[in-house]
């Protein structure tokens, strides 16, 4: 960039008057590279990795908010001008005027390591820009869990309620409880993914990778 800057400004544009025009045009070409990169990261990410839909969500979310940080602090938006130096300016003024949480933070800058690793593995980029960045500390809450009196109570109120839907209610609280579904698993549940006959569920993980059954029969049986 700056090799290319140095030439165009030598003494030959006043040779050639339309050269400024050149000039613009190719800084504008150079400023769509990141642009271009995003989308082909998230394709690869889509079609190669086989990430789900919220995480793709997710990524291009953090990504755009980096870009839309370099536009608005007037920084090039090539992907070989982003240095460390930027990274940390971009967490600051993230952490700082934008109130992003730490766990938010974390997950950003996640994205831009794993963005960085996909440009310097295709050649896209000659040095790492998230070298030396590490992750900002957070709070860890510790999960609260349901002791095994607490989860019979739960059953047992389950069990008497009569009220409609109080049956897909009983199956869904249940689920989650012996098998140790996410949430998201749960909502994404489809007919094809039970069996009936084994008495079997198959659950599809993040990558929508189908792991072994986790489920054999326990809605009714492991109360």
């Amino acid at each position: 960039m700056d090799c290319l800057h140095k030439f165009l400004c030598r003494p030959i544009i006043c040779w050639f008057p339309d050269i400024s025009w050149w000039y613009v045009q190719i800084i504008l070409f150079l400023e769509v590279i990141l642009i271009g990169n995003l989308d082909e990261f998230l394709l690869y990410l889509e079609v190669e990795q086989n990430y789900s839909n919220n995480t793709l969500i997710g990524y291009e979310s953090d990504l755009k908010s980096f870009l839309h940080f370099l536009e608005q602090h007037k920084r090039s938006t090539n992907v070989d001008d982003v240095n460390p130096t930027i990274v940390r300016r971009f967490i600051q003024f993230q952490m700082g005027k934008a109130h992003v949480s730490p766990r938010s933070m974390q997950r950003r800058i996640s994205c831009l390591k794993s963005f960085c690793n996909y440009c310097l593995t295709n050649n896209l980029l000659s040095s790492d820009f998230m070298a030396g960045i590490k992750y900002p500390k957070s709070d860890t809450k510790l999960p609260v869990y349901m002791n095994l009196q607490e989860l019979k109570q739960l059953f047992a109120g389950l069990d008497k309620d009569e009220r409609p839907l109080s049956l897909r209610n009983e199956a869904m609280i249940k689920l989650l409880a012996t098998t140790g579904m996410r949430k998201q698993e749960l909502i994404s549940l489809t007919w094809d993914q039970l069996d009936f006959y084994n008495e079997t569920i198959r659950i599809f993980g993040k990558k929508r990778a189908p792991p072994p059954p986790s489920f054999h029969g326990c809605s009714y049986h492991c109360c």
